[in-house]
C-alpha cells in the first residue's frame, strides 16, 4: 500500500485527518498498532457526540478542557493558537497496521498519482514567553509556594511563537519524526490546524476494562556518559515521579474498582533520541459503565503536565505562564468500535495554523523543592532540541518574514 500517496489524498479531501505512528518502538510492551490512519468529514465537539458513536473516533482533548472537568478552574490564558477543547471525528477512511502484519484499508483507493507537496518554508524569528532569566525567576516564585507546603511539584513551561508558512505541514511533520521517531507521534489536521507531535509518553490506554497510564517524569540527556545510571540514582528525578505516581493512582480509582489500582512497574529507564527518560506504569479495573466523559473527569490532564496536587498546580501555572496552553499537555489518540483506546501526552509538539499564518511549540519541566532554576531553563531547552533540529535543517528554505 502506497501509505504516503494515501496521506496525501486525505489531507487534500478531508478537512479532518489523523496519523498514529510509533515507528516500530519496540520497549512498549503494551503497542497494539504500529500506524493508524483516518480521514472523515463528521466533527464531534461534545463528549455527548463521542458516546454516541460507536465506532472508529480520532482527535483530541486540548488543556482548556480542565474548564469542563474541573468547575472550581478558571482558565483564562489565551494560546497563540488557539485549538478547540473537545475535537473528535469520525472517519469515513482507516488505514492500520498492526506490528508484524502488512498495511490494511477498510477502503481500497487508488491514489499513486497523489504526492505530498515538496517543503517550502518561511518563518519569522521565534519569541519566546519566558526569556532565561523570567524562567529562572518563574521557578523560583513556584520553589516558594512548595516551601511553603502549598504544592509539592508543578509543571511550568514555555511557549516559542511567531508566523511561518508551510506549503506541507505533513511533510514537516515527517522530518520531525525522521529527527526524532518517537512512539507516540501524532500528525493531526483540524481543518485549518495542523498538530506536528513526537511525543514520548503515553497518557491513557484502554483495554476492555483496563486502563494504564504511563508517565514520564525524570530527564537526562543523553549525550553524557553514563546517563542512564545518572538517571536511575538520581533523587530528584525519582522523586518526581514518584509524586506524579501517587498522583495517577488518586486519578484512577475515581473510576476504577475498590482495591485495582496498582503499579506494575516503578522508575524504568526508556532511551529515546537524544535523551533517557524515567517512566513509571499505573493500572486499574474501570468500573462497570463509566463514560468516556467521566474517565477524563477523572484523569485529564496529564499528571505529568501538571503537578501535585493537581489542583493546585494547575492554579499556579495559571498564574505564571504568560500564555494559554492550548493543545500543548493534551492528549490525541483513537477509540475504537469495541472502546478500546490510546492516548499520547501533546508535548514536542508543533501546532500550525494555515489560515493565519501563525506557529508555536511548548517545552517545559517539573519543579521541585530540590530544582536548580538554571538547571530546568536547561532541560526545557533540551525537551525542544528536536523541534530546533528540525528547524535549523530547513534554515536554508527559510525566508524571514516582515
Amino acid at each position: 500500500m502506497q501509505v504516503d500517496n494515501l496521506i496525501a489524498y486525505g489531507i487534500e479531501h478531508y478537512p479532518y485527518v489523523a496519523v498514529l505512528q510509533s515507528h516500530g518502538y519496540t520497549h512498549d510492551r503494551y503497542r497494539r498498532y504500529q500506524f493508524l490512519a483516518a480521514f472523515g468529514k463528521k466533527a464531534l465537539t461534545s463528549w455527548q457526540a463521542v458516546e454516541r458513536h460507536a465506532t472508529w473516533r480520532f482527535g483530541a482533548v486540548a488543556y482548556p478542557c480542565i474548564a469542563q472537568v474541573e468547575p472550581l478552574l478558571s482558565y483564562q490564558k489565551k494560546p497563540w493558537i488557539p485549538f478547540p477543547e473537545v475535537a473528535f471525528f469520525i472517519p469515513e477512511i482507516v488505514v492500520w497496521r498492526r506490528y508484524g502484519e502488512a498495511y490494511q484499508s477498510n477502503i481500497p483507493l487508488d491514489v499513486s498519482s497523489v504526492q505530498i507537496p515538496p517543503i517550502q518554508v518561511r518563518c519569522s524569528p521565534l519569541k519566546t514567553t519566558l526569556e532565561r532569566s523570567q524562567y529562572i525567576a518563574t521557578v523560583q516564585r513556584i520553589q516558594e509556594h512548595i516551601y511553603k507546603g502549598e504544592v509539592y511539584e508543578v509543571n511550568i513551561a514555555q511557549a516559542f511563537y511567531g508566523y511561518a508558512s508551510f506549503s506541507s505541514p505533513y511533510a514537516v511533520y515527517k522530518a520531525l519524526c525522521e529527527c526524532s521517531p518517537m512512539p507516540f507521534s501524532a500528525y493531526l489536521k483540524w481543518r485549518h490546524l495542523h498538530v506536528l507531535c513526537a511525543s514520548p509518553e503515553r497518557f491513557l490506554q484502554r483495554e476492555g476494562r483496563q486502563l494504564r497510564t504511563q508517565p514520564i517524569k525524570g530527564t537526562w540527556d543523553a549525550k553524557e556518559e553514563n546517563a542512564k545510571e545518572k538517571l536511575l540514582r538520581s533523587e530528584k528525578d525519582r522523586a518526581e515521579n514518584a509524586m506524579i505516581v501517587d498522583l495517577c493512582r488518586n486519578d484512577l480509582q475515581r473510576v476504577c474498582e475498590v482495591g485495582s489500582v496498582h503499579v506494575p512497574a516503578l522508575f524504568e529507564v526508556y532511551r529515546f533520541p537524544f535523551l533517557y527518560h524515567l517512566i513509571s506504569t499505573i493500572e486499574g479495573r474501570l468500573k462497570e459503565g463509566v463514560s468516556w466523559q467521566a474517565i477524563f473527569k477523572a484523569v485529564f490532564p496529564p499528571g505529568s503536565m501538571t503537578g501535585a496536587p493537581k489542583l493546585k498546580a494547575m492554579e499556579l501555572i495559571e498564574r505564571y505562564e504568560p500564555m494559554g496552553r492550548g493543545i500543548y499537555a493534551g492528549s490525541i489518540g483513537y477509540i475504537d468500535p469495541q472502546n478500546n483506546a490510546d492516548f499520547n501526552v501533546v508535548i514536542r509538539t508543533m501546532v500550525y495554523d494555515a489560515k493565519q499564518q501563525k506557529l508555536s511549540f511548548h517545552v517545559g519541566g517539573a519543579v521541585t523543592l530540590d530544582s536548580d532554576p538554571e538547571g530546568e531553563y536547561q532541560e526545557s531547552l533540551l525537551k525542544g532540541e528536536a523541534i530546533q533540529r528540525v528547524l535549523g535543517s530547513l534554515q536554508q528554505r527559510f525566508i524571514t518574514l516582515p
